[in-house]
Protein backbone atom coordinates (compact mmCIF):
# COMPACT_ATOMS: atom_id res chain seq x y z
CA UNK A 1 0.00 0.00 0.00
CA UNK A 2 1.22 3.53 -1.12
CA UNK A 3 2.54 6.02 2.01
CA UNK A 4 0.54 9.02 3.08
CA UNK A 5 2.88 11.75 2.84
CA UNK A 6 0.44 14.16 3.27
CA UNK A 7 -3.39 14.98 3.48
CA UNK A 8 -4.40 13.14 0.28
CA UNK A 9 -0.97 12.33 -1.51
CA UNK A 10 0.71 9.02 -1.30
CA UNK A 11 3.84 7.81 -2.80
CA UNK A 12 4.51 4.18 -3.84
CA UNK A 13 5.72 1.80 -5.92
CA UNK A 14 4.69 -0.07 -9.49
CA UNK A 15 3.24 -2.78 -7.57
CA UNK A 16 0.79 -0.16 -5.89
CA UNK A 17 -0.34 1.66 -9.36
CA UNK A 18 -0.93 -2.07 -10.52
CA UNK A 19 -2.93 -2.63 -7.79
CA UNK A 20 -4.85 0.41 -7.74
CA UNK A 21 -5.63 0.78 -11.32
CA UNK A 22 -7.02 -2.97 -11.35
CA UNK A 23 -9.26 -1.91 -8.46
CA UNK A 24 -12.83 -0.80 -8.89
CA UNK A 25 -13.33 0.37 -5.74
CA UNK A 26 -10.05 2.37 -4.40
CA UNK A 27 -10.60 5.50 -3.03
CA UNK A 28 -7.72 7.07 -5.28
CA UNK A 29 -8.71 9.16 -8.75
CA UNK A 30 -5.40 10.04 -9.72
CA UNK A 31 -1.98 8.61 -10.27
CA UNK A 32 1.77 10.01 -11.41
CA UNK A 33 4.02 7.89 -13.16
CA UNK A 34 7.08 8.53 -12.89
CA UNK A 35 8.39 5.70 -15.45
CA UNK A 36 11.49 5.37 -18.46
CA UNK A 37 8.33 4.70 -20.65
CA UNK A 38 4.55 7.13 -20.62
CA UNK A 39 2.97 3.65 -22.28
CA UNK A 40 0.36 1.73 -20.27
CA UNK A 41 1.87 -1.15 -21.66
CA UNK A 42 4.62 -0.48 -19.21
CA UNK A 43 2.71 -2.87 -16.90
CA UNK A 44 1.89 -5.69 -19.20
CA UNK A 45 5.68 -5.94 -20.08
CA UNK A 46 6.85 -5.57 -16.48
CA UNK A 47 4.18 -7.93 -15.31
CA UNK A 48 2.46 -10.00 -18.47
CA UNK A 49 -0.62 -11.22 -16.53
CA UNK A 50 -1.67 -7.44 -16.08
CA UNK A 51 -4.15 -5.94 -18.62
CA UNK A 52 -4.51 -2.43 -17.67
CA UNK A 53 -7.51 0.15 -20.02
CA UNK A 54 -6.64 3.14 -20.67
CA UNK A 55 -7.44 6.09 -23.24
CA UNK A 56 -5.49 8.96 -23.82
CA UNK A 57 -6.38 12.67 -23.22
CA UNK A 58 -3.38 14.69 -24.04
CA UNK A 59 0.43 14.66 -24.73
CA UNK A 60 1.72 17.80 -23.52
CA UNK A 61 5.17 19.44 -24.34
CA UNK A 62 7.97 21.00 -23.07
CA UNK A 63 7.14 24.72 -23.90
CA UNK A 64 3.30 24.07 -23.42
CA UNK A 65 2.00 22.71 -26.79
CA UNK A 66 -0.22 19.56 -26.76
CA UNK A 67 -1.61 17.31 -29.12
CA UNK A 68 -4.84 15.75 -28.34
CA UNK A 69 -3.71 11.72 -29.54
CA UNK A 70 -0.33 10.69 -30.22
CA UNK A 71 1.24 6.97 -30.39
CA UNK A 72 5.03 8.20 -29.72
CA UNK A 73 6.55 7.78 -26.18
CA UNK A 74 9.31 10.05 -25.63
CA UNK A 75 9.56 12.72 -28.61
CA UNK A 76 6.83 13.39 -31.22
CA UNK A 77 6.88 15.44 -34.42
CA UNK A 78 4.29 18.53 -34.50
CA UNK A 79 4.84 20.96 -36.91
CA UNK A 80 7.71 19.11 -38.61
CA UNK A 81 10.02 19.98 -35.69
CA UNK A 82 10.82 17.25 -32.82
CA UNK A 83 9.88 18.26 -29.42
CA UNK A 84 10.31 16.21 -25.62
CA UNK A 85 7.66 14.93 -24.34
CA UNK A 86 6.75 16.82 -20.86
CA UNK A 87 3.99 14.25 -19.77
CA UNK A 88 1.00 12.03 -21.16
CA UNK A 89 -2.42 12.21 -19.71
CA UNK A 90 -4.90 9.79 -19.75
CA UNK A 91 -8.24 7.80 -18.41
CA UNK A 92 -7.02 4.46 -16.57
CA UNK A 93 -8.22 1.38 -14.87
CA UNK A 94 -11.59 -0.44 -14.80
CA UNK A 95 -14.14 1.73 -16.58
CA UNK A 96 -11.16 4.23 -16.86
CA UNK A 97 -12.63 5.89 -13.39
CA UNK A 98 -8.93 7.12 -12.68
CA UNK A 99 -6.91 9.42 -14.29
CA UNK A 100 -2.75 8.85 -15.16
CA UNK A 101 -0.70 11.18 -15.70
CA UNK A 102 2.55 9.64 -17.19
CA UNK A 103 5.68 11.37 -16.73
CA UNK A 104 9.19 9.77 -18.75
CA UNK A 105 11.43 9.97 -16.20
CA UNK A 106 15.72 9.00 -16.77
CA UNK A 107 17.33 8.96 -13.12
CA UNK A 108 20.46 10.08 -14.21
CA UNK A 109 22.89 12.48 -11.68
CA UNK A 110 22.21 15.69 -13.33
CA UNK A 111 18.52 15.16 -12.91
CA UNK A 112 16.05 16.17 -9.99
CA UNK A 113 13.45 13.74 -9.75
CA UNK A 114 11.38 15.65 -7.56
CA UNK A 115 11.53 18.37 -10.69
CA UNK A 116 9.02 16.13 -12.73
CA UNK A 117 6.35 16.01 -9.64
CA UNK A 118 5.81 19.87 -10.93
CA UNK A 119 3.72 18.24 -13.43
CA UNK A 120 0.85 17.19 -11.87
CA UNK A 121 0.67 20.44 -9.92
CA UNK A 122 0.09 22.73 -13.20
CA UNK A 123 -2.14 20.12 -14.85
CA UNK A 124 -5.70 21.63 -14.54
CA UNK A 125 -6.90 18.32 -15.17
CA UNK A 126 -5.87 17.03 -11.87
CA UNK A 127 -8.66 17.72 -8.83
CA UNK A 128 -6.16 18.01 -5.90
CA UNK A 129 -9.37 17.69 -3.65
CA UNK A 130 -9.18 13.95 -4.95
CA UNK A 131 -6.79 11.28 -3.27
CA UNK A 132 -3.60 10.91 -5.77
CA UNK A 133 -0.55 8.33 -5.53
CA UNK A 134 2.83 9.14 -7.35
CA UNK A 135 4.65 6.17 -7.90
CA UNK A 136 8.28 6.13 -9.20
CA UNK A 137 10.32 3.49 -11.13
CA UNK A 138 13.77 5.30 -12.53
CA UNK A 139 16.35 3.32 -14.08
CA UNK A 140 19.97 4.73 -15.28
CA UNK A 141 20.18 4.72 -18.86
Amino acid sequence: MPYLVRERLFIGNINDSAEILQDDNTEFKFIVSLLNSTSISFFTEWRPSITINAKEIRKVFVGGSENASSTSQDDDSLGGKSQKLLYSLENAGKDLKLVRMAVPVRDMESENLLDYLEAYREDKTVNHKKCYVITILAQNH
